[in-house]
């Protein structure tokens, strides 16, 4: 009697081995783009708020004159806060973690002055939503 493992036993077992290791890696990477999806989700989230909070507290950086808004415009890869005065001041370019795309509606998201509420529209980044509503809601 023999002691050991044939060579179809060996090929079986790494053949399995194989199986479980490249799914492994599907999931990993599926989860990988989940997370910077979910990252490029809540930053846009987190820069509406900060443009909702500028305007609420009438926070001038590049303003001369009076401030009449602060907005959020969006690219295909990137969002830019700016402050509205006359003339739009950029103060923060941000890019995409992810590798998808937003798309808005309207492409500038405003938050008025004196609490005159927003423009409402839609964000999508891959498979989810941002919603901003008149009243400057966040969701």
């Amino acid at each position: 009697m023999k002691q050991g493992f044939t060579l179809i036993e060996m090929l079986v077992s790494i053949g399995i081995v194989m199986i479980i290791f490249s799914a492994g890696i599907a999931s990993y990477k599926n989860a990988t783009r989940n997370q910077a999806l979910d990252s490029d989700v809540s930053l846009i989230i987190q820069t509406l708020n900060i443009a909702k909070t500028n305007v609420n507290s009438g926070k001038k950086v590049n303003c001369a004159s009076s401030l009449e808004a602060w907005q959020v415009s969006f690219l295909q890869k990137s969002f830019v806060l700016q402050e509205l005065c006359g003339s739009a001041f950029t103060t923060n370019t941000y890019n995409l973690a992810s590798n998808n795309i937003i798309t808005a509606n309207p492409a500038i998201i405003k938050f008025y002055a004196l609490g005159q509420g927003a423009t409402a529209g839609t964000i999508t980044v891959g498979t989810k939503t941002i919603t901003v509503s008149s009243l400057g809601l966040i969701q």
